[in-house]
């Protein structure tokens, strides 16, 4: 609904796994084989989404952010990550729902998309 409200055109690609381990061991790879930034939203990432499209035009397509339950990613999950090309990035200062995650970060891509 929030995409619609924003006339956004490009609805993002969401996947839920239900099972941690077989996701980031069987599937992450092969799903993300073409993306050219990985990030994992983490309430300690130092870096924002502001580094995309240094090097040149991007597309949505490019970008893969891991958004996690409302009560957070576990250390080990955030390593699982990382050991799969991830790099942590903050949202803010808040604690924000999932949809709003994923607004959040649409909006920043978009945003980033037009600067270029």
């Amino acid at each position: 609904i929030g995409m619609e409200q924003a006339v956004t055109t490009y609805m993002p690609d969401v996947r839920v796994a239900s099972k941690f381990k077989p996701f980031v061991e069987d599937v992450l790879d092969d799903l993300l084989a073409n993306t050219k930034w990985r990030y994992i939203a983490h309430a300690d990432g130092a870096q924002d989404l502001s580094r995309i499209g240094k090097d040149g035009r991007v597309s949505a397509c490019d970008v893969a952010v891991a958004i996690g339950p409302e009560g957070g990613w576990i250390e080990h999950e955030v390593c699982e990550f990382e050991n799969h090309g991830f790099s942590r990035v903050g949202l803010g200062p808040w604690t924000l729902r999932v949809e709003t995650a994923v607004y959040s970060v649409m909006a920043q891509i978009q945003l980033i998309q037009r600067m270029i």
